[in-house]
């Protein structure tokens, strides 16, 4: 592949002209450009890889799958000679996940400080939980993405409230009959099975790269690249990346363990600790026991929930520590929203209903999203209903822990139901309008006041404060 430099041009198939802007970046096949010239991209394939009658297949199969709405970006036109590569769609203003990995103290920042600027924990969790949402929408069509790296996930430049990630560099995408043909990976994010050779990309081969790159954000550290590798020659990289060294966080065997980046306790909650242990150990020879990306996308989801702020230094952390886990601070008044299963016809006498209990006897909460005094978090579809499968990220509710309780205020188009459950069993009802605001109490011993989104007579999650 000749040396590409800002400014110069390339030409597609079907005579555009389109000029190197940007370098997005690189991957085991080649490098990824933002072309000046419209929404588009450029990849430039590296020599003795793909060549222009391998992309052209490609291309004209990518064209015949059903994508639908997954924000992944196919093929639209191969390049003229002498250059081997193509041309596809590009979302702006959008930079690769490989930002949220990499500290340098070249920027005049503590690692604490660019970890929080960059976007801090909670952004970090609902980036990840998007990616691994959009890769399990995909693998749910037979699909496997093929080359998960940081060069082929973008993300906003800024943190925000929905975080649109978009996939580039897809020209791999294969369907599970073909997994056992292919050994295309980017190195440090090939599943040891495809790195040795002894399998294809596949699903499962996704899930392990995805682990990775997950690790690396929330922590900085490459999962397989402890001290002995770091300061050590390339041989055991090769052997780290292909699976016969231990991760560094490994349970029984210290012999990787690294001293760099961001203490993982801090950043990576109980339930993502044990999916990591998954992936890296159990699931290092034997791909059939790593997590789905279902699992890591409602993990994920879960972790950033469970997340505040501390007033002083900005930085999130998790809900359960007194004090802020990055500076000491004492936390803020918090308030755990517990999302309980509302079971109408668990009733014996038929009145009213109940909430479901667990095995001990104790209602059970399914989902939790961390409150704290003065700081406005939302409520969303995919909170109230299981079944969300349409828009469960649209807002329902917005809810402000006061010194009075929770103030809500809904943002739906449907009414939203307050509901006073009291020690006798008979109800009392507040019916929330569209954009009307609501404090109810906090809970009490004798009083309990919970949220609904549908009549009192359905199965259906219900928060509790």
């Amino acid at each position: 592949m000749a040396e590409f430099k800002e400014n110069d041009q390339v030409q597609d198939e079907k005579g555009n002209l389109h000029t190197l802007k940007r370098l997005i970046g690189k991957g085991g096949q080649g490098v990824v450009w933002e072309a000046n010239e419209g929404n588009f991209a450029i990849k430039l394939c590296r020599p003795g890889g793909t060549n222009r009658q391998q992309l052209t297949r490609k291309l004209m199969a990518l064209r015949t799958l059903d994508l639908g709405s997954l924000p992944i970006s196919t093929p639209l036109a191969v390049l003229k000679d002498p250059v081997v590569g193509y041309v596809m769609h590009l979302v702006r203003g959008l930079q690769p996940i490989s930002a949220l990995m990499r500290y340098s103290s070249k920027d005049g920042l503590s690692p604490t400080e660019w970890y929080r600027t960059s976007g801090g924990l909670r952004w970090r969790l609902h980036v990840l939980s998007a990616v691994a949402e959009v890769l399990a929408r995909l693998h749910g069509k037979g699909l496997a993405y093929g080359d998960p790296s940081p060069a082929n996930i973008l993300i906003p430049l800024v943190s925000a409230d929905e975080p649109n990630v978009f996939l580039i560099d897809a020209d791999n995408l294969r369907s599970f009959a073909q997994a056992g043909s292919h050994f295309i990976f980017t190195p440090g994010y090939g599943a040891p099975e495809v790195v040795t050779g002894q399998h294809g990309i596949s699903t499962l081969s996704d899930a392990h790269a995805f682990a990775v790159i997950a690790y690396q954000v929330l922590t900085t550290n490459h999962p397989f690249v402890g001290d002995v590798v770091h300061d050590g020659d390339p041989d055991g990289e090769e052997d780290a990346f292909a699976g016969r060294l231990p991760w560094i966080e490994h349970s029984t065997d210290d012999a990787n363990r690294c001293s760099r980046g961001i203490q993982s306790d801090k950043v990576i909650s109980p339930r993502l600790k044990d999916l990591f242990h998954q992936t890296f150990e159990a699931g290092l020879s034997d791909p059939k026991r790593r997590p789905g990306m279902g699992t890591w996308a409602e993990a994920l989801m879960r972790a950033a929930d469970a997340t505040i702020v501390c007033p002083k230094c900005k930085s999130g952390f998790y809900f359960r520590p007194e004090a802020c886990t990055w500076c000491g601070t004492s936390s803020p008044v918090r308030r755990m929203a517990r999302f309980q299963l509302w079971d109408p016809n668990g009733c014996p006498s038929g009145e009213n209903g109940v909430f479901v209990k667990g095995s001990d006897n104790k209602v059970k909460t399914t989902w939790g999203v961390a409150l704290q005094e003065g700081v406005p978090v939302k409520l969303r579809k995919r909170h109230f209903f299981n079944d969300a499968d349409e828009s469960p990220d649209q807002v329902l509710c917005e809810v402000v822990l006061t010194r009075k309780g929770a103030e809500i205020r809904n943002f739906s188009t449907n009414p939203l139901f307050a509901r006073c459950l009291p020690p006798d069993g008979r109800h009392t009802e507040k019916v929330v309008q569209p954009d009307m605001p609501i404090t109810l109490p906090a809970e009490e011993e004798k009083t309990v006041w919970y949220l609904q989104a549908r009549g009192i007579g359905e199965l259906q999650q219900s928060v509790r404060f």
